[in-house]
C-alpha cells in the first residue's frame, strides 16, 4: 500500500525529523493543569501537575479540561 501512495503526484515521505517537527516532536513537549479531587468526607483538594518531555498528543489530552501547553515555545514559557 505504501508504494501505492507514493506514486501519488507530489507526494514525498518525511523523515523523522521532518515527522517530529509536524507533530510536536516526540518527547518535546509540556504542561500544567490543576485538577481537583475530593476526598471520602466532601474536602476538596486542588492538584497542580506538570510534566515536560511528553508529546503533542499527551500534552493536548493532559490540557483537555483547562491548563497550559507547549511544544516548541517551552524554553520561554513561564509556567513550566
Amino acid at each position: 500500500m505504501l508504494k501505492n501512495i507514493l506514486k501519488i503526484e507530489g507526494l514525498s515521505v518525511l523523515n523523522k525529523k521532518e515527522q517530529e517537527s509536524v507533530n510536536g516532536g516526540t518527547g518535546t513537549c509540556g504542561y500544567t493543569t490543576t485538577f481537583i479531587t475530593y476526598d471520602f468526607d466532601g474536602t476538596a483538594y486542588e492538584t497542580t501537575v506538570t510534566d515536560y518531555g511528553v508529546s503533542k498528543a499527551d500534552a493536548l489530552s493532559a490540557v483537555s479540561n483547562g491548563g497550559n501547553w507547549c511544544c516548541a515555545s517551552c524554553g520561554s514559557a513561564s509556567w513550566l
